[in-house]
């Protein structure tokens, strides 16, 4: 039995495992590591939580204040002129209906009400994605877009941007209810079109209330905050409507509609408001001036227009406004009307022209010439040009394909499918059997008698007016074109350079008073006149002994206002220039290029209507002082108090009283009986206060200028084309 027994308690502890050193040491520090790792991460949860506690940046929503619209007056400031700034309308989230709210948690965020803020399965599902097909796509929760928007207000790519995104959603979601998150979101969106929010993308796109939208209005709302630049109602319908699609087909997936509604929110076709001028569009050259004056204090143009709800009071006069903008409405297409019936001489010009330097009058590569027009179509004219008969093709307005092609590739491709662009205001004056029109010829093929041509025609001619008050230096009324809309709303007041020609002349002859000669000083006149190898003539080649200088200046004279440049000196007249030039001196706009060349002082320079306008203020003022114009009188904040503060518009003194009242004198004359008389006549001294100024015309009238004065008012306005076509 012992032996026995002591065999059975062998055998037992033969079966047990033999447990070596090293595993006892292995398993000890394995607890360990679990140990030290769970602290490690339950010290990194409660680090994570503590910080969340402590964040502040969710304290932008606590105060939540969107940006206010700001209010723009004329210079009574009794009427608004015009609005800038976020379409927004507050609506509480118990007025928005339920299938709104539906429709964006459908399409942006379907597990809105399960998720903390960040969504596991939606990053879960993205990395497959990338994974599998290299493709990749968002996993912004409604709540993160809200921290991204409202509390970060930063939507750079970026690692650390999108870390802090998670934390803010995170601590958002601590701290407010989903139907509160949710409210914030409906309100805060980018919904395209200057409008923000729910409530003014609903009446932006469908003028109406959000509670009368259909749902699939709803949906279409929805789709827009993804990219509101290319899933735009207006600008991008087709793209709109395919996600507006999916956000349907998404509310049916999830029950929030059943299968009818559904089929009838598909069938109903995409229906918009008519997109019509916003009031801010009302006066939109002046308002382009407003915004270029705010834009060079940085502090101003953050704040202003986009951020503040401020009241800008203007100078702007409206009576003014409106009778400048007619004006220009009304002239052009007359001088469009000019403008063709001159093609006849220019023909004949063209013809001695090409004669003289090439021999013959058979159509070249690359020459623009004058065809006859043989019948107008819809896209484009056939003409006949020196025996080849040829159609020329209108140019066709881009439009953006109607989805936005991922490939660079293919937007460059992307062919122009708008409609045909006639040439000129008016077309129905010179689009005419037997007209002429400018062609660009692209190639000719003499044995087969054939001809590549295009419209070269297609420029429209254009003016640009600016209208000062004398006494201030404000700007009461201007003008940049006869459509804001195109090229790019270029404001051609402010911003196009042109050459002045002889209206450039007024500030070389006050120079010439405040130094001493009268408008009685003789100056001998010779034709040609040549110094220092510059030729120049007179207009109409006539030739005096002598000439006054308000002789010279009432009839242009080009050979006398050189000799009285030369006579002067450059180190005279170029520093008086420069006085003259208030705006660049004020930093408005570039300075003039004032090169030390005789031609200078007939005009050769680049100059905009605001800066020549502003030039001949110290001559209408009769004191010789000129001031910076200025369109802006005061801003206040929302509730009209305090005043902020606006740069103080500079003053130089150009000229003595005396040297400005005699260059007067002589630009009456001018309107009276010089080259200016044709404007006289409209004026009568027993209506109107008397008038002084001065015409100015380039080379084949590329430029047509006029500037002039009364006691109260200076205008300046020009004529031409963008792409500096001759005008005859």
């Amino acid at each position: 039995m012992v032996s026995a027994f002591i065999m059975t308690k062998k055998i037992k502890r033969l079966s047990l495992p033999i447990r070596h050193p090293l595993s006892w040491s292995l398993r000890v520090w394995m607890w360990l590591f679990v140990i030290v790792v769970s602290a490690a991460a339950g010290a990194s949860i409660g680090a994570f939580f503590g910080y969340l506690q402590k964040l502040s940046p969710v304290e932008k929503m606590e105060n939540y204040n969107p940006a206010q619209q700001t209010r723009v007056y004329d210079w009574t400031g009794d009427k608004q002129i015009a609005s800038y700034s976020q379409k927004r309308e507050f609506v509480p989230q118990s007025k928005i209906p339920d299938r709104l709210k539906k429709a964006f948690i459908a399409i942006e965020d379907e597990r809105f009400y399960e998720h903390c803020g960040v969504d596991p399965w939606s990053i879960g599902r993205i990395v497959s994605t990338f994974l599998t097909t290299g493709r990749r796509q968002g996993a912004s929760t409604l709540t993160m877009q809200l921290a991204r928007d409202v509390v970060l207000g930063n939507s750079k790519k970026t690692i650390t941007r999108k870390i802090q995104e998670v934390f803010a959603a995170v601590h958002i979601e601590q701290r407010y209810s989903k139907d509160q998150i949710l409210e914030f979101y409906l309100n805060q969106f980018f919904a395209g079109s200057n409008s923000y929010g729910v409530q003014a993308a609903a009446k932006t796109y469908f003028g109406k209330e959000i509670n009368d939208l259909t749902v699939a209005e709803c949906a279409t709302l929805a789709a827009l905050p993804q990219r509101p630049s290319v899933v735009n109602p207006f600008a991008n319908p087709g793209a709109t409507e395919k996600r507006r699609n999916k956000a349907l087909g998404n509310m049916k997936r999830l029950s929030f509609i059943d299968e009818d509604t559904y089929n009838r929110a598909m069938a109903e076709p995409l229906v918009t408001t008519s997109r019509t001028l916003s009031t801010s569009e009302e006066n939109p050259y002046f308002m382009s001036l407003v915004r270029s004056a705010l834009s060079f204090d940085k502090d101003l143009r953050s704040n202003i227009l986009y951020h503040g709800g401020y009241q800008v009071y203007t100078t702007m006069n409206p009576t003014w406004q409106k009778i400048v903008e007619e004006e220009v409405a009304k002239g052009l297409p007359e001088v469009e009307k000019q403008w063709q019936e001159r093609k006849t001489g220019r023909l004949e010009w063209e013809q001695r022209s090409l004669l003289k330097k090439k021999g013959t009058l058979e159509p070249q590569k690359g020459q623009v010439r004058l065809a006859k027009i043989l019948e107008v179509r819809d896209n484009g004219v056939m003409v006949q040009l020196e025996g080849y008969k040829a159609f020329a093709e209108f140019r066709r307005e881009w439009v953006m394909p109607p989805e936005d092609p991922a490939d660079p590739e293919k937007k460059r491709q992307a062919a122009r499918t708008g409609d045909y662009i006639k040439p000129w205001l008016n077309p129905n004056l010179v689009l005419k059997r037997g007209q002429l029109i400018d062609v660009l010829v692209k190639s000719v093929e003499p044995t087969k008698h054939t001809i590549d041509i295009v419209v070269y025609d297609d420029a429209h001619i254009q003016a640009a007016a600016v209208l000062l008050d004398v006494h201030t230096g404000n700007i009461v009324a201007i003008s940049g074109g006869s459509n804001y809309s195109t090229p790019k709303e270029l404001n051609r007041a402010i911003s196009a350079y042109r050459q002045p020609g002889s209206s450039f002349k007024p500030l070389l002859y006050a120079t010439a008073m405040q130094h001493g000669r009268t408008p009685a000083t003789i100056i001998k006149d010779e034709q040609p006149f040549e110094i220092n190898g510059f030729k120049v003539k007179n207009y109409d080649n006539e030739l005096l002994e002598g000439a006054t200088l308000i002789y010279a200046l009432k009839e242009s004279d080009n050979v006398v206002t050189v000799k009285l440049f030369s006579e002067l000196g450059m180190k005279t007249v170029l520093p008086s220039y420069r006085k003259f030039n208030i705006m660049g001196a004020a930093g408005r706009e570039k300075p003039w290029t004032l090169n030390p060349e005789l031609s200078l002082c007939l005009g050769s320079l680049s100059v905009t209507p605001l800066s020549i306008a502003a030039a001949y203020l110290p001559l209408a003022r009769n004191d010789g002082i000129v001031i910076e114009p200025t369109c802006i009188q005061r801003i206040t904040d929302l509730n009209n108090q305090s005043n902020i503060e606006l740069p103080t518009p500079k003053r130089n003194i150009v000229l003595s009283p005396e040297s400005a009242y005699l260059t007067t004198r002589m630009l009456r004359e001018v309107v009276k009986t010089g080259t200016g008389k044709e404007v006289g006549k409209e004026f009568s001294e027993d209506k109107y206060p008397e008038m002084a100024g001065k015409t100015g015309t380039t080379n084949n009238c590329v430029d047509a200028w006029f500037v002039g004065y009364t006691p109260d008012l200076v205008l300046a306005v020009w004529t031409g084309m963008d792409n500096n076509t001759w005008m005859g």
